[in-house]
């Protein structure tokens, strides 16, 4: 096998074990024989030798033992972690889309958004995003600009939902997920200031492992892209127009307290994606 090719073999195996969310499938081919090292999860693969199914047998081991929970994705975001700020129930922003349509490589998933994640393997998001050859988890291809969300319940599968198609238009919407007082583990969608969906029993309270606001590229085949005409612009307009990037640890009754994210982490899986500093406006683009 080639450098090139082993470094994006790699790439997805480490990929796969910084990841928080359930979806990750790591492919190899037949003959393959790589050796990477280094992983931010303290997970080492130093001078492994794999190939044929054990290399994929040796792969899924150290994603369980990782306790990985997506695809081979490649993400460039802002996070906050449940560690940091215990108790969150929601995060929104203002997110400026472009003037063309997202995309991603080999027609992979391109998506902004915000979310929230519990350490139970559960997930709740909102924003936009296109993919073109690939339907994605319960989703079907858009390749045009369309607003979305998805959740996963603890223990389930995920869904999504293509919602408004705007296209190459540019936008300016307030996407919003958090928890609804009605229910312990319901939470809410809205885009705009209208409510877009309201679960049922998620099976998480609160996003005890982080809430987070930026890109995202992947595929049901766990492959990672390395190109990408992508952007999204977090609070980019001064305020009343625009909503920063923000969070609350309170449920949602009709109103409730926002608190303007100052400082937190930085994903930038590939390392090419641009992700300007804290605190909003930001941009994330690739």
């Amino acid at each position: 096998m080639a450098e090139s090719d082993s470094d994006i073999y790699c790439d997805h195996v480490r990929a796969c074990l910084e990841s928080t969310t359930t979806r990750c499938v790591v492919q190899l081919e037949a003959e393959a024989m790589i050796s990477c090292s280094g992983s931010a999860t303290g997970i080492f693969l130093v001078g492994a030798s794999m190939k044929n199914s054990a290399a994929i047998l040796a792969v899924t081991f150290l994603v369980a033992a990782a306790a990985t929970t997506a695809n081979a994705g490649n993400f460039g975001d802002h996070y906050v972690s449940g560690a940091q700020v215990p108790g969150m129930k929601g995060t929104r922003s203002s997110i400026s889309s472009p003037g063309w349509n997202i995309s991603a490589d080999n027609g992979e998933l391109a998506i902004i958004r915000v979310a929230a994640e519990t350490n139970s393997n559960g997930i709740i998001q909102t924003g936009y995003g296109t993919i073109t050859a690939h339907p994605f988890d319960s989703c079907g291809t858009r390749a045009s600009n369309t607003t979305y969300y998805e959740y996963k319940a603890t223990g389930g599968n995920f869904t999504c939902q293509w919602l408004t198609t705007f296209g190459n238009s540019g936008t300016d919407y307030k996407y919003s997920v958090i928890r609804n007082s009605n229910c312990t583990t319901c939470w809410y969608v809205f885009i705009g200031g209208n409510l877009q969906y309201s679960s049922g029993a998620l099976g998480f309270s609160e996003a005890d492992s982080r809430i987070y606001g930026g890109g995202e590229f992947n595929n049901p085949f766990g492959s990672t892209t390395i190109g990408g005409l992508t952007y999204g612009g977090y609070g980019i307009w001064p305020p009343p127009t625009d909503t920063p990037w923000q969070r609350t640890n309170e449920v949602y009754s009709g109103s409730v307290n926002w608190i303007t994210i100052q400082q937190g982490n930085t994903t930038n899986t590939d390392g090419k994606w641009s992700i300007t500093a804290m605190p909003s406006p930001y941009s994330v683009s690739h």
